[in-house]
């Protein structure tokens, strides 16, 4: 992924790279630093991931994990970011191998936290199988009462 955000953010000007978000400019600078031998490995490796979890499709319709591993978090300007793999990847430990594996997954909410902030359920698939996904949210959906969360009242300074 570093490696083709590598690629795509070359062929940028000094103008339009200037225009871009900050973490996809730095994903791209660790891109440049893969060498093709450790491209080679981890396509691989994702070949691997990939054949795994056909084999987990043949005995299961679908995997089911949290969307996310934190409760929602603050929203902050893309400059505001801490850029390091732990804490880019860090929150994301559930959704990016599906990317990699390129199955279809649909997140829904299912609940808040105790403090009132949403959380939801992600459920994944088999590749190809984009429709049964979307009809196990759609019934995931159907059988909760969602109760949008409380949004705390900002008074102006």
């Amino acid at each position: 992924m570093v490696r083709r955000l590598a690629t795509l953010v070359g062929g940028l000007s000094a103008e339009q790279l200037a225009l871009t978000d900050p973490a996809l400019q730095w994903q791209a600078a660790k891109g440049h630093k893969v060498s093709v031998a450790e491209l080679q490995q981890l396509h691989s490796r994702r070949g691997d991931l990939g054949s795994s979890m056909r084999e987990f499709h043949e005995r299961y319709d679908l995997l089911l994990t949290p969307g996310v591993s934190v409760p929602a978090f603050e929203a902050k300007a893309p400059h505001e970011w801490e850029l390091s793999l732990p804490r880019f990847l860090g929150w994301t430990p559930f959704t990016y191998p599906f990317n990699l594996t390129q199955q279809p997954a649909a997140v829904v909410p299912c609940g808040l936290t105790q403090a009132g902030l949403p959380v939801s359920l992600q459920i994944v698939g088999p590749m190809h199988e984009d429709a049964l996904v979307l009809r196990a949210a759609r019934a995931y959906e159907s059988t909760r009462e969602w109760k949008l969360p409380v949004v705390p009242t900002v008074v102006p300074r």
